[in-house]
């Protein structure tokens, strides 16, 4: 929800301004992860129910927007930008191209990490696996962006059932891979509180 401004300089190799010279500019996002050890931060992946099995794509980067503009005679421009407001971490990248008068580009970029909250919350379940009618407990750890405990923080937490419906390729599908949906219901509920500490604890019986 900050604005953001992108301050672009250019120069000339010997030192001089680049004045009055055009640019072209555009901003990515990609996903970041946050990483706490021993924990589960962050929404769930399913990618890997896309239906392309063995595929997996990294450092693909979305295209968020796009401008032209001029350099003034300092050699330099502000770039307002918008960021939308999102529930995930990303990592914006702002690429400029200028160029000079040969038509030569000339191309710089410079990452910015936008967190979605002052905080993030950690899960470690008390095992990978369970059995009905036995209770399972859970570890609950809330830090900074420098992992540091973030203190007292009210919390809400929702204990679901899901249901994986498997839908099958229709034909002329090329794509040739069965995909699986997620259908959620809802079976408990608690509502708890952090220490100071960061941490806190919850359990649920299936």
């Amino acid at each position: 929800g900050e604005s953001i401004t992108g301050s672009v300089t250019a120069n000339y190799f010997f030192g001089a301004p680049a004045g009055e010279v055009p640019l072209q500019w555009t901003l990515l996002r990609s996903p970041a992860s946050f990483h706490l050890p021993g924990y589960q931060v962050g929404k769930a992946d399913t990618d890997w129910l896309s239906g392309l099995p063995g595929f997996y794509y990294f450092g693909n980067q979305e295209e968020i927007d796009q401008g032209e503009g001029r350099t003034n005679s300092s050699g330099s421009l502000d770039i307002d930008l918008k960021l939308p407001v999102e529930d995930e971490r990303y990592l914006y990248t702002l690429v400029v191209t200028v160029l000079d008068e040969s038509g030569v580009p000339v191309s710089a970029r410079s990452d910015l990490l936008v967190n979605p909250a002052q905080f993030y919350i950690g899960i470690k379940p008390d095992s990978w696996s369970g059995q009905v009618g036995r209770e399972t407990g859970f570890d609950i750890q809330v830090v900074d962006w420098d992992r540091e405990p973030a203190g007292v923080q009210p919390l809400a937490a929702e204990y679901s059932k899901i249901l994986w419906e498997r839908i099958d390729p229709q034909p002329g599908d090329l794509r040739g891979f069965p995909v699986y949906e997620a259908h959620y219901t809802i079976v408990g509920s608690v509502d708890l509180v952090t220490g100071t500490d960061g941490k806190a604890r919850i359990a649920f019986t299936p």
